[in-house]
Parts: structure tokens; sequence; C-alpha cells
């Protein structure tokens, strides 16, 4: 959840109203088996993808890709940095 948005990803990122389900945007980004988490830079709501893409939640602009990517496993955002940590015990923040 950020704000009054589910997002969902599976084919895209999806981000969903909770309120009534109607989808408000989706953005391209690689599928993976984790979830996006959110992340705040400079005030602005950004949701980062296991495909280490970032998308700014209020329209689903993508500002950036392919940071790195997960197989199985979702980010970890802790102030302002974000963990990508995959089995094997590789982590890249």
């Amino acid at each position: 959840m950020v704000g009054d948005l589910l997002l969902v990803h599976i084919l895209k990122v999806s981000a969903l109203d909770a309120q009534s389900g109607e989808t408000r945007w989706t953005a391209d980004s690689a599928p993976a088996w984790g979830s996006p988490v959110e992340v705040k830079v400079g005030g602005e709501s950004l949701a980062v993808t296991p495909s280490g893409d970032i998308v700014r939640t209020r329209d689903g602009q993508v500002l950036g890709r392919g940071l790195t990517a997960l197989t199985y496993c979702a980010p970890i955002a802790e102030d302002n940095r974000v963990y990508f940590v995959q089995h094997g015990g590789k982590a890249v923040n």
C-alpha cells in the first residue's frame, strides 16, 4: 500500500484505488516474485520494484530502470536506502 493505492506487480506494475479497485495507472517493469516498496525522495513517493525499476507513485512514470534484479525477494527500504538482498547472500544498496 502506498497512500490510497494498492501496488500490484504481476506482468506490469499496476496501481489500484484501494476503495474502488479501479486501475489508476500501469507501468512497464519486468515481473518478479517480490513486491515493490515505497521510498520517499525529496518528498516524492517512489516505488522500487524487485526488477530494480523506480516508479513515481502519483502517476506511474518510470524514472529509472535496472538498478539490479531480484528473483524471489522484495527490496527492503530503510530510511533513505534500498537494499536488494538475494539468495546466496548477495546484497546491493
